[in-house]
């Protein structure tokens, strides 16, 4: 596939460029922001304006540009953000706009994770530190639960470096958190195994050298010759000191973003270093600011009042309503299964972390499965729980499942304790190699939670998500559960400064028709 950089907006003077081309149907903001030939730019893209089409969009002109160095440089054009959902997301529509060679090696849709990854190895590989064992190649994991038990403790372990770049083992007294023992983590450092976490910690360690520095800079001279950074407010210090590293690189670099929608501060995103980012890196900043996601005029004037900052009251949904709500939203899992049991939640908890919580996952599943044709949010965390074999499917499960969902429907309190719990135990079993304990009865009580939902039809169920785990998507009816002082903060007038208000300011704009107060 052979490519013209695409026009400029200001060239053609259009809204759209002709037919024919994968820019066609892109509006003059789109357009200029996709097909700009300035070196380093920054997209601000509001809910519903495309972000995505144009950052593939923006990958392409990068990708098929004349300026593109020949394949044998080595030299690519690397796109990526800070999940697996969004970059599958943008990787699928890089490939649907520009067709596959877009995405031939070297040029790749990855996440962030990834990429630092793939620069510890080089480190590793070229000697500027070294591993435990010496290992050169890591098998870096998702989490420590795929390989060995972990259990809630203050006896933290971690990496640490020496004066001369070695890797070692240690352990520190720090708050409260799941993670393997002391023995058991040195014991698979030592063999090579590592989380992203692990990889993360080793290169904010790493990167307070000068002569680290200087070698990533280089690697990525080498590698990369422009670098687009989705959702770029999801980014912590790291992120952006690998994007430093690389505009240092004289990399080509695209951050695409919201300040409105930074909403992981709590993952370690600063979202308050992004201005200041921009500014250093002198970025040239196109903003996207038309929204195809209002399919109303009210749902439009929300938006605008919302992103204006000025007081908003929503109206109550309604018990009886002609055009019911699609998703329900919420700031925590807890607080959505205490609004009624025609409120159906696609999870307990904001992971799982032990057997019992990965079995009741399993059994939500199904039912949300049948009642939404969905998936619960954290199946796929819940099978990394229980360490089931690669070859199993959570379908497989699908008839004993049912069976136990028929039983806990009729049964009484005692019944889920001495009955229902152990034979869904049972089948779990069955296929992992963490039997969940019969004996603790803390699951119990979700139990009960979905015994009062199997009572309704599944048409009457209303599916309910966090915030956080609603970002990106949009339904055309949407409930949103505040608090009281979330209330008043919306009645206030929100501010993009502050966690909370942009919280609210997300879950009030997932809505294409209308927005209501569940």
């Amino acid at each position: 596939m052979t490519l013209d950089h695409p026009p400029s907006a200001a060239a053609t003077g259009t809204e759209a460029v002709s037919s024919g081309s994968p820019f066609d149907g892109l509006t003059t903001e789109q357009l200029r922001a996709a097909g700009s030939p300035t070196r380093g730019v920054y997209i601000e893209a509001a809910p519903g304006s495309g972000k995505t089409t144009v950052s593939a969009h923006r990958f392409g002109t990068l990708r098929f540009s004349p300026s593109t160095p020949p394949l044998n440089t080595g030299r690519a054009v690397v796109a990526t953000s800070f999940t697996r959902a969004a970059t599958t997301e943008l990787r699928q529509r890089v490939a649907r706009l520009w067709g596959p060679e877009a995405l031939s090696w070297p040029h790749r849709v990855v996440t962030i994770d990834t990429i630092i990854a793939d620069l510890l190895t080089h480190l590793l590989i070229e000697g500027v530190v070294t591993w435990p064992g010496g290992h050169t190649r890591l098998n870096v994991l998702d989490t420590w639960k795929v390989v060995t038990p972990c259990r809630h403790t203050t006896a933290q372990p971690h990496l640490a470096i020496d004066g001369a770049n070695r890797i070692y083992t240690t352990q520190t007294i720090t708050r409260r958190s799941l993670c393997p023992g002391q023995q058991a983590y040195a014991h698979h450092i030592g063999r090579g195994a590592c989380t992203h976490d692990d990889v993360r910690q080793a290169m904010n360690l790493l990167l307070q050298q000068n002569a680290v520095q200087e070698a990533v800079s280089d690697r990525l001279e080498r590698t990369i010759r422009a670098l687009i950074v989705d959702e770029v407010f999801d980014a912590n210090e790291l992120d952006l000191a690998i994007v430093r590293a690389a505009a240092r690189a004289d990399v080509d670099i695209t951050l695409v973003g919201d300040p409105w929608q930074a909403i992981y501060e709590f993952r370690g995103a600063r979202s308050a270093l992004i201005e200041p980012f921009v500014q250093e890196l002198r970025l040239k900043t196109y903003p996207l600011t038309e929204s195809f996601r209002w399919e109303s005029t009210e749902q439009q004037a929300l938006a605008d009042t919302l992103r204006a900052g000025r007081p908003v009251l929503l109206t109550p949904l309604p018990d009886t309503i002609e055009e019911p709500a699609d998703v329900i939203l919420g700031a925590r899992w807890d607080t959505l299964w205490t609004l009624g049991d025609h409120v159906l939640p696609l999870a307990f908890l904001s992971s799982t972390t032990t057997p019992e919580e990965a079995a009741v996952t399993l059994l939500l599943n199904r039912m949300t499965r049948r009642a939404f044709t969905r998936q619960a949010t954290f199946v796929g965390d819940a099978l990394v729980t229980l360490a089931t074999a690669d070859t199993f499917r959570v379908e497989d499960l699908d008839d004993p499942l049912a069976q136990i969902l028929e039983q806990l429907a009729s049964a009484t309190d005692t019944q889920t304790t001495e009955s229902v719990w152990p034979a869904l135990t049972e089948i779990v079993a069955a296929v992992s190699h963490r039997r969940p304990r019969v004996e603790n009865l803390s699951c119990v009580r979700y139990l009960r939670l979905l015994h009062d939902r199997l009572g309704k039809p599944s048409s009457a169920l209303i599916p309910a998500l966090t915030v956080h785990q609603a970002k990106g998507g949009e339904w055309p009816v949407v409930a949103v559960h505040l608090a009281v002082t979330e209330r008043r903060q919306l009645a206030a007038g929100l501010s993009v400064n502050t966690a909370d208000d942009r919280l609210i300011y997300v879950a009030c704009t997932r809505a294409r028709r209308r927005t209501y107060q569940a």
